[in-house]
Formats: structure tokens, C-alpha cells, sequence
């Protein structure tokens, strides 16, 4: 008996051991992929939010000798971006307190390399699962997500997907430790909002677990802890929620956005991301029919799911007018979870009929995942080439623009207003930050 415990020990040390290389060879090569990827299609030019939030706010406010703590707190339309502040502040120091977009995203890329490395690792400790795995190395691999990935201030949506995985990690587990769920859920918060679902989606765990046992009241006591914790979250951070423009103001217009979430990613191919939610509530349906034991595994992938299509809804409120690129890199998690809770249908051993029936809807969703996943790529790569191409052109703008910061604020206004919006949408505010003083310090590389 001893001598079968001891083989056992190393057998599962040898396994973790092995997972944990698998693990960090894959976060290596991530990083080279992506990195490779920021280097054919990435710009060294701001866009958008970054010109005010963080060259305007951040950057010269640091050099102004006015940043404070409480400076990487201020919201972020209906988010916080604590730990985007520090890391781009980080590397603007290091870089002699000049501007680098190309340096921010690939210091940024790391973060969401560790994610899924983390991710690989944590679901194949008691046995490898090659399908997952396999899957969420390759869509991470390619430019799905090229909003995030090709900006250089996007690294909230990284430090969000870390601190869910570990989240939803904990409150998967058999005990759904109170604490780590709890400080997981914290730390998201402090990098995008819709982390106030982390400890949602475990309140519901908890009074699932409760009502199967009743008799059990400690269960319904964590539940209640974290759907407080997440109302209290939602106060914090949504006190004042931004682009109140873009919400929906009819059912017509929400139904309208929650169409194109359950259709997502199969843009091209009618109601595909419907059929795989309708295939999985159908496995969902006969595993609660049939009162079976649920796995860690189990209950993890469908934590994704929920929260994809939590996300999927509230989108259909907020934001009306299409699904942002950006949001993809969270998207695609829930495209995860189905995959891996597919694979663990797979590795039941009963032959019960319901079980066939299971596995053949598994199938099935693993092959629409799949389909629509690859449709995807071919759209987002596309995108992407463009994206560069008018980037290159904008930067020609930006580095004129620059050049004439000389000759006043008004002659730099005026050629703004000429131009098309590419970079930001207030050319006003454009030219006042070109024509900074300190802009000859921040934009001091750009030639």
C-alpha cells in the first residue's frame, strides 16, 4: 500500500512538473507570436483615449510634478485602470520619460501571456487536455484582438482576464474560499468594472450549492456575502458611468445588440453563436435532470460561459452599435469554457443514452466553436492590416503636426481641423497637447 501511495506522489509531481513546463513554454512562446505581431502591425502613434487619459492626465502631470496617488484611481469612463496607469507610467520612466506606444504593448502582452499560460496550467494539473489547451493557445496566438493587442493602453483588459481566472478559479473550487474570491474580485475591480461579476457568478455557485443542500447554511451565508460584495463593487466603481449616449432607450434597439452577441463570432454564418448556447443549455438540461456530480472542471467553464454572456447582455444595454474588438479577448473565454466543458463530457466513462446524447452535443459544439472561430480570425486579420496601413498614414499627420508645434497653437489647430478623424476626436484638445511644452520631452522620439 505504501509502495502504490509512493508511486502515486510521483506520478502526480512528475505530471504537475510536466504541465508546469508545458505551461511556461507556452507563455514563451505567446509572447514571441504576439510579439511578432506588434512588430508588423503595431504603430508607435496614441489613439483615442490615449491622448487625454494618458499623455495629457498621466504624463505631463508626472512631469508637471502633480501626480498623486489618487491620480491612478480617477475613473476611466465606468473603470478604474489602476495597474494600466502604473505600467504605462513605469515604462515612460524607463524610457527616459518619453513616450513609447510599441514598448507599452509589448510590456503589455506579457501580462495577458502569463494569463493563459496560468490558465493552460490550471486546467490540466490532474490530467493534460489537449483540445482547451490546444484552443486557447491558437486564438491567442492570432490578431483577434488586435484592438487591445496593437494599443498602447489597453492593458486593463489583461489584468482583468488574470484576476478572473484565479476568481473564478477559487469560487469553482469545492469549498469557494471566501477570501481569495473575495481579494480576486477586488484587484479586477481595480482594473475594469465588469469585474463586480466575479463574485456574482460565485453568489450563484453558492446558492446552487445550498439548495441541494439545504440543511447546509453556510452556503447560503457565502452566497449572500458575494452578491453584496458585487453590489458594493458596482457602487464604487459606477458612481458616474460614462457614454450614457450610446445606452439603449428601446427594447428594440437592446434586442438588436443581444442579437449580435448570440450570433458572435459567427458574424458571417446566421445564428451560429445561438446554436452553441442553445446546445450547451441542452447539456446544461440533462446533466441537472439527470442529478449527476459535478466536476471542478464543470463548474469553471461554465463560470466563462455565464460570464461571457453577462457581459453579452449588459453590452446590449450599454453600448448600442456593434460589438467593439477590444471586448474579444473576453469574448473568446467564454468560447473556452464551452470547449473545455465539452472536453469533460468527453472523459465520462458511463454509456448511459443520455450520456451519447451529451457527447454528441459536446461534438457539435466544439465544431461551431471552431468554424466561427476561424470565420473570426479571417475578419479581425483583415482588420488589422488595415488598421495599419491608416495608422501609418495618421502618424504622418501627428509627426507634421509636431513640426510646426513652433509656429503656435492656432497653426497647429488649424492643420488638425484639416485632417480626417483617425487618432482622437477632439482636434482642439489635440493641438493643446501637441503644443504642450512638454511634448517636445514626451514626443522626443518621434522623428
Amino acid at each position: 500500500m505504501i509502495n502504490i501511495d509512493l508511486k502515486d506522489n510521483v506520478r502526480t509531481r512528475s505530471h504537475k512538473l510536466y504541465v508546469l513546463l508545458v505551461s511556461i513554454v507556452t507563455f514563451i512562446l505567446l509572447i514571441k507570436i504576439r510579439a511578432h505581431a506588434i512588430a508588423c502591425y503595431g504603430v508607435e502613434l496614441p489613439f483615442w483615449d490615449q491622448w487625454d487619459g494618458e499623455v495629457l492626465r498621466l504624463y505631463y502631470t508626472f512631469l508637471d510634478g502633480n501626480l498623486g496617488i489618487k491620480d491612478f484611481f480617477l475613473p476611466a469612463n465606468e473603470h478604474r485602470i489602476f495597474y494600466t496607469r502604473v505600467l504605462n507610467l513605469l515604462v515612460f520612466i524607463y524610457n527616459d520619460n518619453t513616450l513609447s506606444c510599441l514598448d507599452v504593448m509589448y510590456v503589455q502582452n506579457w501580462v495577458m501571456c502569463f494569463s493563459i499560460s496560468i490558465l493552460i496550467f490550471l486546467i490540466n494539473l490532474d490530467k493534460f487536455r489537449w483540445l482547451p489547451s490546444m484552443f486557447l493557445f491558437v486564438v491567442y496566438s492570432l490578431p483577434m484582438c488586435w484592438e487591445n493587442q496593437f494599443w498602447g493602453n489597453q492593458s486593463q483588459f489583461y489584468f482583468l482576464i488574470l484576476f478572473l481566472i484565479l476568481g473564478l478559479w477559487y469560487a469553482a473550487s469545492e469549498e469557494v474560499s471566501v477570501l481569495l474570491v473575495s481579494l480576486f474580485s477586488v484587484l479586477a475591480v481595480a482594473s475594469m468594472g465588469t469585474a463586480f461579476l466575479i463574485p456574482v457568478i460565485a453568489s450563484f455557485h453558492c446558492f446552487i450549492r445550498w439548495a441541494l443542500n439545504i440543511k447546509n447554511k453556510i452556503w447560503m451565508y457565502k452566497g449572500i456575502w458575494f452578491l453584496l460584495l458585487g453590489g458594493i463593487l458596482t457602487q464604487v466603481i459606477w458612481h458616474n458611468p460614462a457614454h450614457k449616449e450610446l445606452r439603449a432607450n428601446s427594447f428594440n434597439q437592446f434586442f438588436e445588440g443581444l442579437k449580435e452577441y448570440l450570433c458572435w463570432p459567427g458574424m458571417p454564418f446566421p445564428f451560429i453563436g445561438f446554436i452553441s448556447l442553445c446546445l450547451f443549455i441542452l447539456l446544461l438540461g440533462i446533466k441537472l435532470f439527470r442529478n449527476e456530480n459535478w466536476t471542478k472542471l464543470e463548474v469553471f467553464s461554465c463560470m466563462f460561459i455565464f460570464f461571457v454572456y453577462a457581459i453579452g447582455v449588459m453590452g446590449s444595454f450599454a453600448r448600442v452599435g456593434g460589438i467593439a474588438i477590444r471586448y474579444h479577448d473576453y469574448l473568446l473565454l467564454g468560447l473556452f469554457g464551452m470547449v473545455l466543458f465539452a472536453t469533460c463530457q468527453f472523459e465520462r466513462k458511463n454509456k448511459h443514452y443520455f450520456e451519447k446524447i451529451i457527447r454528441l452535443s459536446s461534438f457539435g459544439i466544439v465544431i461551431i466553436v471552431m468554424t466561427s472561430v476561424m470565420s473570426l480570425a479571417h475578419i479581425t486579420g483583415i482588420q488589422a492590416w488595415q488598421r495599419n496601413q491608416a495608422f501609418k498614414h495618421a502618424r504622418g499627420i501627428i509627426l507634421t503636426a509636431l513640426s510646426i508645434k513652433s509656429q503656435g497653437a492656432e497653426v497647429v489647430k488649424d492643420y488638425l481641423l484639416k485632417q480626417p478623424v483617425i487618432v482622437f476626436p477632439d482636434h482642439i484638445l489635440l493641438a493643446e497637447i501637441i503644443s504642450n511644452p512638454h511634448a517636445n520631452q514626451v514626443f522626443k522620439n518621434y522623428r
